[in-house]
């Protein structure tokens, strides 16, 4: 989890490096550091630090998808970084929501970390990200759209 909460940091910077930063700046202002600290408290909760986890290899998969990231993020086109991001904002609060619905989940120790992702508000921000997904792809060309895509 540090190795992508860092990797993340690598990619603001790079997003903040694009000619228009903007639609990226509330997405990542908002969400992040939260969600940051919500991990950090587990961590926490279990005596981890964050030099143990800097000794743990990410699982190959986790490793797959920094690898993505950073590629996306090295082209620097608002297109192609959104659809990066998109689908796992879309995941996060389609699985959460889904856990939360569980009336046990409640009682969780990471009943916070659920219902984080779980609430309307974070729902909300995702059909806004999606319609604004809709709209800076529109004009893409077929060939385009399934590349960022």
């Amino acid at each position: 989890m540090a190795d992508v909460h860092s990797r993340w940091g690598i990619i603001l910077i790079g997003v903040r490096q694009l000619p228009d930063p903007s639609p990226f700046i509330e997405y990542t202002e908002d969400g992040t550091p939260k969600r940051y600290r919500e991990t950090v408290d587990y961590l926490k909760q279990f005596c981890i630090t964050d030099d143990d986890i800097e000794l743990i290899a990410p699982l190959p998969e986790n490793q797959n998808y920094i690898d993505f990231m950073f590629e996306i993020a090295s082209h620097g086109k608002n297109e192609e970084i959104l659809m990066a991001v998109l689908p796992c904002m879309l995941s996060y609060s389609y699985i959460f929501r889904k856990l939360a619905s569980v009336p046990t989940s409640r009682e969780s120790r990471y009943w916070d970390f659920i219902k984080d992702y779980a609430d309307e508000q974070y729902a909300e921000s995702c059909k806004e990200w999606s319609a604004f997904a809709e709209h800076k792809c529109a004009g893409l060309s077929e060939a385009n759209k399934k590349v960022s895509g």
